[in-house]
């Protein structure tokens, strides 16, 4: 089993291993395509989960028969679906929640011997499968017949790892009928991979290596200035890391012709929770909002019509949240972390049914731009329980109170620091005033010098970094 403890290998495994499974595939005719897909597949699953990589397949066996046994009968459909959730839930359980046991009682995130317990992108899988099967009792997809489409559905390599979750209806024609990869594609997506890696190895890995590695665990030792600026940094290394690694999957996928949902969009410039989550790990929310909050908002209205009562307005969002914090980790400060984004957005649901909502673009740009500083204050400052452990994140929380430390100014040598980190950070808000203003793509749309200068100019910035060897910790989101 390759145990990858940080980004280097994976990345010139992925790179190296995607140049030849793209040379195989433009070589080869159409209907041998998806064949030689699932093969690479399955052979970086293999490499990847080591003894594990039975489960891939067995899993797949299984959803592929229930959705074939949905579509074959009228009767029971229900409980067939229930059968396939019930399954899905018990093996992500089975292979997951131990290691959230036992990781806290070893040394904390990275531990390998508690990680090694888990299926390589098993949680990914199970929601796909579980969004098949629900899709396919409602009608939403068919069932798919041909078991090579369906396998390369849960196991193509790309989203492998760390997503996005895709749907069967989306992604499955995507495989049968993939986009002609023309010259403007391969710019497309080369330049996306380009990003990527700038997010990764520039920023990313930046911010990581200046943010002190005791401070989450050792608050008390920090001023309430230091341990605000390491929040903000520690804020755009999460984002970063995992939009840094969605981008260049997307990228190498765009190269076979096949789109990947995309997973962030400056989620940062939102000026409401539920703005936010919809431009934060884009595919994840989406699977919650129509697997999660619609159902049980249907189902509460049976018991509550008004659609202000309180219980309508509540319940659906904390807990789709609580689910969400379940799926990332069974702790009780991730279950605080949900609970929190839960409760800010049924006050945010409350507000807007108690009063006149005005439109965002209506709004003084006062308004506008303080509901972007609260929600991005808000959201930072619940990163706390997501990063740390028990009684970690109220020490962090006090530490922020301090008023006494925060009126104390920064020593001089602390300022480069300070200094250096911001404008890491400012990179990051750059990158998102371009993709905010024009969407993803807008790069290409520039004149040629200018795209040019900053196409080069980020390759040199990249090379200077890989250079200087900043640290490289395995992707935030790797594998869970």
């Amino acid at each position: 089993m390759l145990l990858i403890e940080n980004t280097s290998p994976i990345l010139i495994v992925l790179f190296g291993f995607s140049g030849l499974v793209l040379a195989g595939y433009y070589l080869l005719p159409q209907r041998m395509r998806t064949i030689w897909l699932l093969a690479n597949s399955y052979g970086l699953y293999v490499l990847w989960a080591g003894t594990h990589a039975i489960v891939l397949p067995v899993y797949t066996l299984i959803v592929y028969g229930l959705g074939r046994w949905l579509d074959r009968t009228e009767k029971g459909r229900t409980a067939i679906s229930w059968l396939g959730i019930g399954f899905s839930v018990a093996a992500l359980a089975f292979f997951r929640y131990p290691q959230d046991i036992l990781t806290p009682l070893f040394d904390g995130a990275g531990n390998v011997a508690a990680r090694i317990m888990f299926p390589v992108g098993f949680s990914y899988t199970v929601m796909s499968g579980i969004a098949y099967l629900v899709d396919v009792r409602h009608g939403r997809t068919p069932a798919y017949k041909k078991l090579t489409d369906f396998a390369l559905f849960l196991a193509y390599f790309p989203k492998l790892l760390s997503g996005p979750i895709e749907r069967a209806q989306v992604f499955i024609p995507k495989l049968i009928e993939p986009q002609r990869v023309d010259r403007e594609a391969v710019g497309r997506n080369l330049l996306r991979i380009l990003v990527g890696l700038f997010r990764k190895l520039v920023i990313a890995d930046m911010l990581v290596t200046i943010i002190p590695t005791w401070v989450f665990a050792r608050p008390a030792q920090f001023s309430a200035p230091e341990l605000a600026l390491w929040l903000v940094a520690y804020s755009f290394y999460l984002y970063n890391d995992f939009a840094g690694y969605s981008r260049i999957v997307r990228g190498i996928s765009g190269l076979f012709g096949i789109e990947l949902t995309q997973n962030f969009d400056a989620p940062y410039f939102s000026n409401s929770f539920s703005t936010f989550w919809n431009r934060w790990h884009i595919s994840l929310s989406h699977w919650l909002r129509d697997y999660i909050f619609y159902p049980s908002s249907r189902i509460l209205r049976k018991f509550f019509p008004d659609r202000n009562h309180l219980a309508n307005v509540f319940i659906p969002p904390v807990l789709t949240m609580l689910v969400s914090a379940v799926w990332h980790q069974l702790s009780l400060t991730m279950l605080l972390w949900g609970g929190l984004h839960g409760m800010f957005m049924g006050i945010e649901r409350l507000l807007s049914l108690r009063g006149r909502r005005v439109p965002v673009n209506q709004q003084p740009l006062w308004r506008r731009a303080g509901s972007t500083l609260l929600v991005f204050v808000l959201v930072i400052l619940v990163w706390v329980p997501f990063r740390t452990w028990g009684q970690e994140t109220i020490a962090y929380w006090l530490g922020l109170l301090n008023f006494r430390t925060w009126g104390d100014l920064l020593i001089a040598s602390n300022w480069a620091i300070v200094g250096g980190t911001m404008a890491v950070v400012m990179l990051s808000v750059g990158l998102d005033v371009i993709q905010f203003k024009g969407g993803e793509p807008v790069i290409m749309k520039w004149p040629q010098l200018p795209r040019t200068v900053l196409v080069v100019v980020m390759i040199i910035v990249l090379a200077i970094s890989i250079n200087a060897g900043w640290l490289t910790p395995p992707f935030v989101y790797q594998g869970i």
